[in-house]
């Protein structure tokens, strides 16, 4: 058993420590007028089950120690002035069952760590702040009881995730095509394959093979030749290569769809 020092400042500018023990499962810090902690020493608690930091002054919060505290049941950090907060240290938390965030000025809230909360029953947090999804999966049908309750908010906060990765991954795609456009002549097949965002040279092999031969492009001995002057910055340019990006469009959606 260790004695393990907490640290912190008050709104005062009083400087805060407090003495634990390394097997304390409970640890109520609500009510200290605290503005900052160091829960670093946390990370030695792995029966800490309760702990409360509510009714203080915290703006921020880093909940990377509670990693190790693999016993953790209940977080109250409702009635605090949090206006961001990282979720993802309690994804490993998986007893879990109580998360208050309640009386915080927090704007967005990512909760897809939490899905493998798998005990989380009750969350709680103001009906202002906006509900993220940052992650490319979601099992509806999975989700703890405690993120049952934002099923709709959830699915929803997912697919607009899904939405601006595709269309982050799109822009990115046409940034590179409009470069390879500008800068090359001819280009190996693996390689563009990778600037693209290909799963393999084979795809885009098949994609090219598909492409109609107004767009000047040929491929021979694993090589991608441009025929066409695509390098001008006129708008037929812009046409052309907008529709080169449809039609890669069109493929991969086709090929997904052959996969499944």
């Amino acid at each position: 058993m260790k004695e393990l020092v907490l640290e912190g400042k008050k709104a005062t500018g009083e400087r805060f420590r407090k003495t634990i023990k390394s097997t304390k499962a409970s640890l109520y810090l609500k009510r200290r007028k605290l503005v900052s902690l160091d829960l670093s020493p946390l990370e030695q608690c792995n029966k800490l089950q309760t702990f409360s930091l509510s009714q203080n002054r915290l703006t921020s919060i880093d909940l990377h120690p509670l990693e190790k505290c693999s016993a953790l049941q209940g977080l109250f950090l409702n009635d605090n002035q949090l206006t961001d907060i990282n979720l993802i240290p309690l994804q490993r938390c998986f007893q879990l069952k109580i998360l208050d965030l309640r009386n915080n000025p927090l704007s967005a809230i990512d909760l897809s760590s939490l899905a493998s909360c798998s005990q989380l029953s009750l969350l709680s947090f103001d009906s202002s702040t906006t509900i993220r999804w940052e992650k490319p999966s979601l099992a509806l049908n999975k989700l703890p009881r405690g993120l049952q309750t934002y099923r709709e908010e959830i699915q929803r906060a997912w697919k607009q995730h899904t939405a601006r990765q595709k269309q982050g991954t799109r822009t990115q795609r046409s940034e590179k095509l409009r470069m390879i456009l500008k800068k090359c002549q001819e280009m190996s097949l693996e390689r563009m394959s990778r600037l693209l965002a290909f799963e393999n040279s084979d795809l885009l092999f098949d994609w090219l093979l598909d492409l109609p031969e107004e767009y000047g492009i040929q491929i021979k001995d694993e090589k991608v030749f441009f025929t066409k002057d695509l390098q001008s910055k006129s708008s037929e340019t812009e046409a052309a290569i907008s529709s080169l990006l449809e039609k890669f469009e069109e493929f991969e959606k086709s090929h997904r769809e052959t996969k499944v």
